[in-house]
């Protein structure tokens, strides 16, 4: 009986297989091949607001939907979207001793005027003890940094200028500060000036609110002395806790010679429409700003954009920002999908979740036509696209948790393109008449993350031992069929600021016991499990449904660690229940999960220690004073040489500190059904061009840039721009 089951449970659930994989490829929405291209995805968007949404299903759809200031070519050089064209400018501001020192500076400059061109300086002037230097460049350049130093300290002496801070401060609304006033930003800002009024040669220039809860402090003068202080001035009130909560407290601060405020300014095109037909204009861009840091809206995304002084949309086509610090991103972070203000302003985050979320209005080159839950998104071709009506109709993306049952839709052509699990790669170079292949390195890394609040994981040592326990090699032999190395850090090797000198953690199984051995963990009562004061090391591993390469990675991994004697538990919840109930609110041990890097320099999101706490990106909690510093250099730095001393640095404290352990970076294997579609696309002369789907360097996979111009190859003859 038991030989009949082992049997028949196979024949069992291949035929299951077979049947969902047969009403995948003949449902309704994919039996229209001629007219609309159709994707499978294992994850359900978590909603299509691109302010809000944290899932990759989400971001590939939303590609579709919505439109940004700028965006990058092919080539990943960036260029004009909705903006027509931009600029950037500075202003940047030393602090003197007295009038007289500010007035001799700037006579020392103007004697000086033929080295302004090399530092882009433009204008000179005196305000008091103030020396004010505005620069700018021309059209599509960036004007910022503190690169200008180097030559400015060559005619003055950087010596007479005072410190200058500029911090980022959190406060709890909720909260009385030490002096039982509300923790207001006006009643913060108040304690600020106080502070600065009690110490000697420190003032507070400017304080201004980022949103209810964050604001920022300009300190000039003694600043070392002033964030000493600080902790005293942000107390909160006593009450009957022990260990009274602050009621604010310094997320990053900043220190600089000069203090530089770089402008950003966007010149919009006018023929750029919603959905609806409204035009989109700066009140837009405006207000999407406004709306990702809003905290009541809680984007994962504000911390980008903490460092914006304010914006402005002084006329339709014209949007400013100013920020409080040059920004290294401050191109890419206006990369960002524009949501639309004649909808969503004055309505709450309720209302965008009852009557937004799942059915947006955007501006770019498809529609929403449907979504029905756990089935499918199906996108429409917008007519009235700016750039000319896309050559698909339609495109679908069918969501089929499944991997198996999304390779044999794929096979029975539900599909057009899907990615290849490893061990099918050989199999489909064989058919290489039926299909072609796209591959290369990912911009991306699967890892563990290890929850650093639970103390299982808060020891360094037991990171790192727990990295040596874990056979890498094996898994990509074995999960990734060679398809992949080992991942020395948050930084893919593809990029050209990876640092080449990280060496990957080896595999020494010995190693890992004398590190836990010393880190305490033992198994002093012989059940083969190690413990310590009583406690066994036991937890729980999880990942997300769909991916049978993670769910392979876990149970390599509970081999491992069976190993050195430690118990880990699997569990694999379905997309919207892991991140939601798992992820977000970081109720979790260790996840197994991957991140799609993009080529921006900015890493706060996802590792500064302001960004721990939900709904930030850096869900595992990591904390590093030194990583915290390093970030914040790294956004106000420029020069290419500094960033990249500095992006090294950054990596070789991650891997150090083994916040996740780093498993690898894949190369990821596209398939498309051959003589199917070509690209034809609208060039910057007007003119169309048509020609075969192909890789590039940039693009979410490569050979998926230009998918918005795909066109059916049998008909794309026919249509006319």
């Amino acid at each position: 009986m038991l030989i009949r089951r082992l049997l028949l449970g196979p024949l069992v659930l291949l035929i299951a297989w077979m049947t969902i994989a047969f009403f995948v490829v003949r449902s309704e929405s994919t039996g229209k091949k001629k007219v609309q291209l159709t994707l499978g995805s294992i994850g359900e968007p978590d909603n299509l607001n691109p302010i809000l949404s944290q899932s990759t299903s989400a971001s590939e759809v939303e590609a579709f939907i919505f439109n940004s200031l700028l965006g990058v070519d092919e080539h990943y050089n960036i260029e004009g979207s909705v903006a027509e064209k931009y600029s950037m400018r500075q202003t940047s501001t030393g602090f003197f001793a007295s009038t007289a020192d500010a007035q001799k500076a700037h006579k020392q400059l103007q004697a000086a005027r033929d080295l302004w061109p090399v530092m882009k300086l433009t204008a000179a002037r005196t305000d008091g003890n103030r020396l004010v230097l505005e620069m700018s460049g021309g059209d599509n350049e960036v004007v910022a940094g503190t690169g200008y130093e180097a030559q400015l300290f060559k005619i003055l002496d950087a010596n007479q200028l005072l410190g200058v801070s500029v911090l980022t401060i959190s406060h709890d609304t909720s909260a009385k500060l030490a002096n039982g006033r509300d923790a207001t930003t006006d009643n913060v800002e108040a304690r600020l000036e106080a502070l600065a009024y009690s110490l000697e040669n420190v003032w507070v220039h400017e304080v201004f609110a980022i949103n209810d809860s964050l604001l920022s402090a300009t300190v000039i003068g003694n600043v070392e002395a002033f964030r000493k202080a600080l902790p005293d001035a942000l107390a909160g009130a006593i009450t009957e806790e022990e260990d009274p909560k602050p009621a604010g407290k310094v997320l990053e601060y900043l220190d600089q010679a000069m203090l530089n405020e770089p402008v950003l300014e966007f010149k919009l095109r006018t023929d750029v429409r919603w959905h609806d037909g409204e035009p989109l204009t700066s009140a837009d861009a405006e207000f999407t700003y406004r709306s990702l840091v809003d905290p009541n809206y809680r984007s994962p995304r504000a911390g980008s954009y903490w460092l914006v002084k304010d914006v402005d949309a002084p006329d339709p086509t014209t949007f400013i920002v100013t920020y409080r610090l040059p920004y290294v991103d401050c191109l890419y972070d206006w990369m960002a999908a524009i949501i639309p203000s004649h909808i969503l302003k004055g309505k709450d985050a309720q209302w965008w979740a009852d009557n937004y979320n799942s059915k947006p209005i955007g501006s770019g080159p498809f529609k929403i036509a449907e979504w029905k839950r756990n089935e499918y998104v199906r996108l429409v071709a917008n007519p009235d696209y700016h750039e000319g009506k896309p050559s698909l109709p339609a495109i679908v993306f069918r969501v089929v948790p499944d991997p198996f049952v999304i390779e044999m839709a794929f096979q029975e052509d539900g599909f057009d393109t899907t990615q290849l699990l490893n061990h099918q790669i050989k199999r489909y170079e064989a058919a290489g008449d039926k299909f072609k292949l796209f591959r290369r390195w990912a911009r991306g890394y699967l890892y563990i993350g290890w929850n650093l609040k639970k103390p299982l994981f808060a020891d360094k040592k037991v990171r790192r031992a727990l990295a040596h326990a874990i056979n890498i090699d094996q898994i990509i032999k074995y999960v990734y069929y060679g398809w992949g190395r080992q991942s020395t850090g948050p930084v893919p090797g593809v990029y050209w600021y990876a640092n080449p000198n990280i060496k990957p953690i080896p595999y020494d199984i010995e190693k890992a016991k004398r590190m836990l051995a010393e880190a305490g963990w033992t198994d002093t009562d012989g059940d083969g499990w190690l413990d310590k004061d009583g406690k066994t090391f036991e937890f729980s591993l999880i990942t997300n449904r769909g991916n049978v390469m993670r769910a392979l990675i876990q149970t390599l991994v509970q081999d491992d660690l069976k190993k050195v004697g430690i118990k880990v538990n699997t569990s694999v919840y379905e997309w919207a229940v892991f991140l939601n109930n798992y992820i977000h609110v970081q109720e979790f041990d260790a996840c197994v999960l991957g991140w799609r890097t993009p080529i921006t320099y900015d890493k706060q999101a996802l590792w500064h220690s302001s960004q721990s706490d939900p709904p930030g990106l850096n869900f595992c909690s990591y904390e590093n004073p030194e990583l915290d510093r390093i970030i914040e250099q790294i956004r106000v730095t420029f020069e290419k040489d500094k960033l990249e001393k500095l992006l090294h640095r950054f990596e070789e404290i991650v891997y150090e500190d083994q916040p996740y352990l780093f498993l690898l970076e894949g190369m990821p294997t596209f398939a498309l059904y051959n003589n199917r579609y070509v690209v034809h696309r609208p060039e910057k002369d007007g003119n169309w061009i048509t020609e075969e789907v192909r890789n590039t360097e940039a693009g979410s996979n490569g050979y998926d840039f230009y998918m918005p111009w795909w066109a059916p190859k049998d008909m794309h003859s026919t249509m006319t721009p």
